[in-house]
């Protein structure tokens, strides 16, 4: 069975389509198109990801904490500025630039919107 994306302008809820992400899997894609990628993430207290290590994209992405709370955990390999812990509770977002080695930490249930940007513009165009 393939996963149902929701198309362009049709308005859903989010915290809904997390409800099935926890049944189903931790994570949803809701929109994959080829320049960007927005998934529903639900944690469970104390869940990290990812489980070991961490992540980095080629493109930015953007956090959004829908409920709950988690801890972003910069290990500062990119470079300098990007080193340590940020909380991000519910309502607040951040953006995280390309190739930030990143994970997320929950300390209670959670849900996280996150948002990739598979393209990036040239900035001069």
């Amino acid at each position: 069975m393939s996963t149902r994306h929701a198309r362009s302008a049709e308005p859903l809820d989010p915290i809904r389509w997390s409800a099935i992400a926890t049944r189903e899997r931790h994570s949803r894609a809701i929109v994959k198109t080829a320049d960007m990628e927005l998934s529903c993430l639900s944690f469970e207290a104390g869940e990290r990801m990812p489980r070991e290590g961490s992540m980095a994209f080629d493109g930015p992405c953007v956090l959004h904490c829908l409920a709950g709370d988690v801890v972003l955990r910069l290990p500062g390999e990119s470079d300098e500025r990007h080193e340590g812990e940020t909380p991000l509770r519910a309502g607040q977002l951040l953006w995280l630039d390309a190739h930030v080695e990143h994970a997320l930490e929950a300390g209670e249930e959670a849900i996280v919107l996150w948002t990739l940007v598979a393209r990036c513009p040239a900035e001069n165009a």
